[in-house]
């Protein structure tokens, strides 16, 4: 994604795109997180996946999680 502001519907599509791609389980939930925390950034705060999320993404072969979580600062 690029560094500018990105609308309401623009966030949406990304995630939806992000989710739905034919990619393995961890390029879609890293797609899905990576708008996430562009959008909490729009509103002014940091945020850093944690839990089974960041397990997934350093060993994706050992760990799938279905869900995200976030750690969320400001």
């Amino acid at each position: 994604m690029r560094d500018s502001t990105l609308s309401t519907e623009e966030l949406r599509a990304a995630l939806l795109q992000a989710w739905r791609a034919n990619t393995p389980h961890v390029e879609r939930l890293v797609g899905a997180a990576a708008v996430l925390i562009h959008a909490l950034a729009q509103a002014g705060m940091r945020a850093t996946l944690v839990g089974g999320g960041a397990i997934e993404f350093h060993a994706p072969d050992s760990y799938a999680t279905t869900d995200i979580d976030f750690v969320v600062e400001g």
